[in-house]
């Protein structure tokens, strides 16, 4: 578990009520989504928490925004992609 950049996450618009965030990668593309896994939400679009989708378990399907795949999200281990992560608009994560 890594520990979250909780100031930027609210500024970009996360509800942080009862939340378990994890990082999701999509398995086509490799792009990060962030997944809240206690509302089975994803958020594919790092500048804008507002925007999410159910995501599992019955819920919706979701594309990759950037390859198109349907449902090609799954987990990843943050702290060993921590570097590529760093990479990318999901950077502010981190503490």
């Amino acid at each position: 578990m890594i520990r979250m950049n909780w100031t930027e996450l609210v500024r970009r618009g996360a509800d942080l009520n009862n939340t378990d965030f994890r990082i999701y990668r999509c398995a086509s593309c490799g792009r990060f989504a962030l997944y809240d896994d206690e509302h089975m939400h994803l958020f594919p679009y790092a500048q804008d928490l507002t925007i999410g989708v159910l995501y599992g378990a019955g819920g919706s399907s979701c594309p990759c925004p950037s390859c198109r795949t349907p449902d090609s999200y799954e987990e990843c281990d943050a702290q060993s992609m921590r570097r590529v992560i760093e990479d990318t608009e999901w950077s502010f994560l981190f503490v």
